[in-house]
């Protein structure tokens, strides 16, 4: 045999074990993504026969299997799976949103995971110390505290975020999501959530993504 075709064996038995491999893994995360969406469904008392019936929880689940092939970490789709049954649960109240649901969480980093969910807890918490009828300085100082006390629980040595800069590069590339935006301070770049993010927040389980962020479980 010539080296010529000694190399082509060679690459095809590479390529079969490369193919192999990557259907192992593309298998494996396809019976994770399935098992977490049953959990989530059952969580909300819908059976898979009734989610298959229904043509709008059906495309969402497709959606959803087509996140899993490109890649999306599975702490993502456990919490797109959450959407899913949670508009499966409550038909009358869901709107046909999933596909941009998915496209926004399925590219959530690990770090973005973990800002959004500490400065939510921390501009829910800030916000609930304002009286019934708060005016636009009394605001303002939740809005500044909520800034303050994100970056004094995720910037340091042994968190999230080392450096300022670096928490400020995650906290403005968030805005793309507009999940988080921009709170206008004349000297210096603050930040909020929105009403997106509230939204999501009553969907699903925050913290529990948060943890799983925190942990470094990327189910990858």
């Amino acid at each position: 045999m010539t080296s010529e075709a000694l190399i082509v064996v060679a690459e095809q038995a590479l390529s079969a074990a490369i193919g192999n491999a990557l259907r192992r893994v593309l298998n494996l995360r396809a019976e994770q993504a399935f098992a977490d969406l049953m959990d989530e469904l059952r969580l909300e008392k819908i059976t898979p026969e009734s989610a298959a019936a229904d043509d709008k929880t059906a495309a969402r689940m497709l959606a959803f299997f087509a996140a899993m092939s490109q890649g999306a970490a599975r702490r993502n789709l456990r919490v797109m799976a959450q959407i899913i049954a949670r508009r499966a649960a409550y038909p009358l109240q869901a709107e046909d949103d999933f596909l941009s649901w998915s496209n926004t969480i399925a590219g959530l980093r690990r770090e973005e995971v973990i800002l959004l969910a500490t400065f939510h807890r921390h501009q829910v918490a800030c916000m609930q110390g304002l009286g019934p009828d708060p005016n636009a300085d009394e605001r303002h100082e939740k809005m500044l505290d909520t800034n303050r006390l994100t970056k004094e629980e995720l910037i340091g040595p042994e968190k999230p975020f080392k450096t300022e800069s670096a928490f400020m590069a995650t906290a403005h590339g968030l805005t793309r999501t507009a999940l988080l935006i921009d709170y206008p301070v004349l000297d210096f770049s603050c930040f909020q959530t929105t009403t997106l993010m509230v939204e999501l927040a009553e969907m699903i389980r925050l913290d529990q993504w948060a943890d799983e962020a925190l942990a470094g479980l990327d189910f990858t």
